[in-house]
């Protein structure tokens, strides 16, 4: 399967009065065609701003991208004008962003602001545009689609707003999703309801998705690979099952031990990730996650750990990968 995106080494600071922050630090990863990709991790660990970086929609001041390279369809995203950039974003890549209320104007129409994507980028006609959102949101699941057309996002629940914000990022056919927390806002039945319409869609459409969240057990049956971020560095990358049934992190580990589970008894209580994620702007040569580790050792305190090989699928950057079973158990 050919490679649709790949990242190397993309580096994103924001330079503030209290020190430049670091947020996306030396990310490298990719993404194949039709591809599902997970990054998880805590708020502040930098999962949106590598999307942001990809959409080159980083603000300036105080964020700058300041090195690495996004590849995208065999072309370097970062060297592309404005204009071509423009191009790339809604028609090539598609975005679904946290909270649709906030993503959807609330003064214009939902078909004003389905078909206003869709006439932007493609020579349709009015009527033909009328016609690609009718057909959009009845294949995002929304009952009376002629009817919504004339409607404001505030005349819609939660779970349809976020399935607009879906039509909308489908509507020009594009090859690759960006899904940034598609399911904070919304219950755990409509969030079950929304990733399983996104996991058809993708696999129906053959359209590669990145899927951004801080919850392990969300992305877990909706994943092919998963990349486990923190203090804006990918620590952890692998399959889903190895992910899941093998992590080689401490940080991954403790993510998944701080997933409720169905298989445990009811009165098990969840073993929290103790301590703060470190300031980003204060980094030192040591690694990042030491302060809050239950394995560290002096080492870690020295030098910063490079991602390497676990096995043929599995990539991990702790001192201790070969030995956290052993000392896990």
């Amino acid at each position: 399967m050919a490679t649709l995106l790949e990242i190397e080494n993309l580096q994103t600071h924001f330079f503030t009065s209290a020190g430049v922050v670091k947020a996306v630090d030396g990310v490298s990863y990719t993404v194949d065609e039709g591809e599902t990709v997970a990054v998880v991790g805590e708020s502040g660990c930098g999962k949106s701003v590598t999307a942001m970086s990809i959409l080159r929609l980083i603000p300036w001041p105080p964020g700058k991208i300041v090195g690495g390279s996004i590849k995208f369809d065999g072309q370097d995203l970062l060297q592309l004008t404005e204009e071509e950039m423009r191009n790339i974003r809604g028609r090539d890549i598609g975005m679904i962003f946290q909270e649709p209320m906030t993503s959807l104007n609330p003064v214009l129409t939902i078909g004003l602001q389905l078909t206003e994507t869709l006439m932007a980028h493609t020579d349709i006609t009015a009527k033909k545009a009328n016609e690609r959102a009718v057909e959009l949101l009845g294949m995002v699941g929304i009952s009376e689609p002629e009817r919504r057309l004339v409607q404001y996002p505030h005349h819609l629940s939660g779970g349809m707003r976020q399935r607009v914000v879906i039509a909308m990022a489908l509507s020009c056919d594009p090859k690759l999703i960006i899904a940034d927390e598609p399911t904070t806002a919304l219950d755990v039945t409509i969030q079950a309801q929304i990733l399983e319409l996104m996991k058809d869609l993708t696999k129906r459409l053959g359209v590669a998705m990145i899927v951004i969240t801080h919850n392990l057990g969300v992305v877990a049956r909706y994943a092919d690979r998963v990349n486990v971020m923190y203090a804006g560095r990918i620590i952890e990358s692998g399959s889903a099952q190895d992910i899941y049934y093998n992590p080689k992190h401490p940080y991954t580990l403790a993510l998944l031990k701080s997933v409720p589970r169905m298989d445990q008894a009811r009165q098990a209580k969840l073993d929290p990730v103790d301590g703060q994620p470190p300031d980003l702007s204060q980094l030192d040569a040591g690694c990042s996650f030491r302060a809050r580790c239950r394995f560290a050792t002096a080492k870690c305190a020295q030098e910063y750990p490079a991602l390497e090989k676990v096995s043929d699928t599995q990539y991990a950057a702790c001192w201790e990968k070969d030995n956290l079973e052993e000392k896990a158990s």
